[in-house]
């Protein structure tokens, strides 16, 4: 009898159990689909460095929400922390965002998480660096460049010092920097018109120690 009744318990437990797991996902999945951004922002962050199949698509959907919080919220979540940033589904996703999505600063916030991950091609976000038009997806493929430390992109990142834009230049900088251990007297802030002798520095440093 006893055997019985412990095996009655465990089959209640057990089924306790899938009935506690299907109502959280079923209450993520609501909340991933809402009315409510708060509340897609909310499923995005419970999905943080997942990367099984059915999250992803998740978190996929979500980065092309017309919320711009909600989709930085889902690639915030793709990228993860630890061990996440090591899977490769995740990479692809990331690679795959910044190919589609149509908001510039989710492009940025992509190509910047692409920076923590191996195997990335850094011909992808040197295209972006060079050719994306808006300079929010243009700053985060610099800042993607500088957590690479790819000393291959060190001529892209130069030229990049000369963008129209100051937070890129920032950016470029600030990359340039991380990848050669070196501090350079340039200021992001100023146009890059008046700063011919800083820039004709910097090529001539980063030609002579570092061979560009």
């Amino acid at each position: 009898m006893k055997r019985i009744h412990w095996i009655i318990l465990g089959v209640v437990g057990a089924a306790v159990l899938v009935a506690v797991v299907v109502v959280l996902w079923g209450s993520l999945s609501d909340h991933s689909t809402s009315d409510d951004p708060a509340k897609r922002k909310e499923a995005a962050a419970k999905l943080d460095g997942k990367s099984d199949e059915d999250s992803l698509r998740t978190l996929h959907r979500l980065s092309q929400d017309d919320d711009v919080g909600v989709a930085r919220a889902a690639v915030r979540a793709i990228r993860g922390s630890g061990e996440a940033k090591k899977h490769e589904r995740n990479r692809q996703l990331l690679q795959r965002v910044v190919k589609e999505s149509k908001s510039a600063k989710v492009r940025g916030d992509a190509a910047a998480a692409l920076g923590d991950f191996d195997n990335v091609p850094a011909g992808m976000l040197i295209n972006v660096l060079e050719n994306d038009p808006e300079p929010a997806a243009r700053a985060g493929a610099a800042r993607g460049l500088g957590f690479r430390g790819d000393p291959d992109a060190l001529i892209q990142l130069f030229n990049a010092l000369r963008d129209k834009d100051p937070v890129v230049r920032a950016e470029a900088i600030t990359a340039l920097s991380r990848i050669t251990a070196f501090r350079f007297d340039y200021d992001a802030r100023v146009s890059p018109a008046k700063q011919g002798p800083k820039l004709t520095k910097i090529r001539a440093t980063l030609r002579d120690r570092c061979g560009m």
